[in-house]
């Protein structure tokens, strides 16, 4: 794969903070860059990120508002969220006020310019406020921690106590087309938040869409309009499309759209990534965000679900997803190349599939495997991919056809990204590819 502007590149990885993850990043800080946060997210979890001085930006999550009410109540569903209220107050008191009887409109916000200009001016302050303290903490508990990797040759970036995003996202929505006034929303939002930023502060809007915005002439309008609202950078998310389910179409959109976005030098970024992510980084893509649990999708649509807590799942690294753990130790008993060789997979139960369940779920277990081995693949990707794609190449030939729904992704993948030949992938230009697609 040939490097934008010839130069590798390394994507960043921001986890998203959760409570129940604290352990894993402490040990771990070394495996990421930074943490994606939450408007919503409680005064200890504010405390933990802060303290753990990696880069953070905030997610405003303004695009709540329009969403169904019902979508919006507590769990026994007879008042609304308390955090949703509690965020709609400090955004705005028309919000405020609204949504305790019906959900946000387009029209409520864009036919009234001193709503929308309360709107992205207080969603800025409060993401630039949320992590203020009035002092450091000089006894930062986690402070040892990076001094040993330090004394190990390992030196992670890190601030003594971090504070401030390292940008600032104008309000959001979710919008179907170019032409869903919930687009000129978001639009006008990424616009606006110039003349409320402070000298040295930055700001990327979200792009949040539909896949069906992927295709022309959806494609250069968005690149187009965002390309012109004087943004510092972008954040994309496509609304609950899984990188597992994308199709060849749907990849080289995305591919398209990150890399007409990132023409000037802006950092692009995408919200909840996985491999496809980490080889879009020739496209342009900077960084991307996602939970320990290596998922590749959220939806608007699941906001406000009370379901049973997730099962643990195993990542197995030559088929770049994960599955329940029961269901990947029948995989590898049956491929057994498949097996993972990673460290904590060693420690864990060395290549023993009569040992793997029982080991893999423990607490942490496959969340530190998945951690080093996406990792791995990002390092490997910024020294090039034509390894990466060799190594899918050959799981490919080695798998039997009663498992091609397993490998789909792969062969998408492969059908963007490289022109297979014997014994070695050869990779577009993807730059360039993706300028063809965009002038179709």
């Amino acid at each position: 794969m040939t490097p934008v502007n010839g130069k590798s590149r390394r994507s960043q990885m921001f986890l998203q903070a959760r409570r129940s993850d604290k352990n894993i990043f402490l040990d771990a800080l070394n495996f990421f860059d930074g943490f994606q946060v939450w408007a919503t997210m409680p005064a200890d979890m504010v405390g933990f990120v802060r303290e753990v001085g990696k880069p953070f930006f905030v997610d405003p999550m303004s695009y709540v508002f329009p969403l169904p009410t019902k979508q919006l109540l507590n769990e026994d569903e007879t008042k609304l969220k308390p955090a949703v209220l509690k965020l709609a107050a400090n955004y705005s008191d028309l919000v405020a006020s609204t949504i305790s009887n019906r959900s946000i409109t387009s029209a409520d916000l864009i036919e009234q310019l001193e709503v929308l200009d309360e709107l992205v001016a207080k969603s800025l302050m409060y993401q630039r406020t949320k992590f203020d303290t009035p002092e450091p903490n000089l006894f930062n508990s986690h402070y040892d921690k990076y001094d040993r990797l330090a004394e190990g040759g390992v030196d992670v970036p890190h601030e003594t106590t971090a504070t401030t995003p390292f940008t600032l996202i104008p309000p959001y929505f979710h919008f179907h087309s170019t032409d869903d006034s919930w687009y000129t929303t978001t639009l006008r939002c990424a616009r606006m938040a110039r003349k409320f930023l402070r000298p040295g502060e930055t700001s990327y809007p979200v792009l949040l869409m539909d896949k069906s915005c992927l295709k022309q002439p959806s494609l250069n309008r968005i690149i187009k309009d965002f390309g012109g609202s004087n943004a510092d950078g972008f954040i994309i998310w496509i609304n609950g499309l899984k990188e597992e389910d994308a199709t060849p179409t749907d990849i080289a959109g995305l591919s398209a759209l990150i890399s007409g976005l990132s023409l000037n030098g802006r950092p692009v970024y995408k919200l909840y990534g996985g491999f496809l992510s980490v080889l879009l980084s020739d496209s342009g893509l900077d960084g991307f965000s996602t939970s320990v649990t290596s998922k590749t999708a959220y939806s608007v649509r699941s906001y406000g679900g009370y379901g049973k807590a997730a099962q643990p799942k195993f990542y197995i690294p030559r088929l770049h997803r994960n599955y329940p753990i029961e269901e990947a130790a029948h995989i590898m008993r049956a491929y057994p190349f498949l097996k993972c060789d990673c460290l904590v997979c060693q420690q864990a139960y060395a290549g023993n599939m009569d040992r793997f369940v029982s080991r893999m779920v423990i607490s942490g277990c496959v969340e530190n495997h998945f951690l080093n081995v996406r990792k791995a693949e990002m390092d490997e990707a910024a020294s090039g991919s034509r390894e990466m794609f060799t190594r899918i190449d050959d799981t490919l030939s080695r798998l039997s056809a009663d498992v091609s729904d397993e490998i789909k992704h792969l062969r998408n993948w492969q059908s963007v990204f490289s022109t297979a030949t014997p014994g070695m992938p050869l990779v577009h230009d993807i730059p360039k590819a993706a300028a063809a697609f965009r002038a179709m």
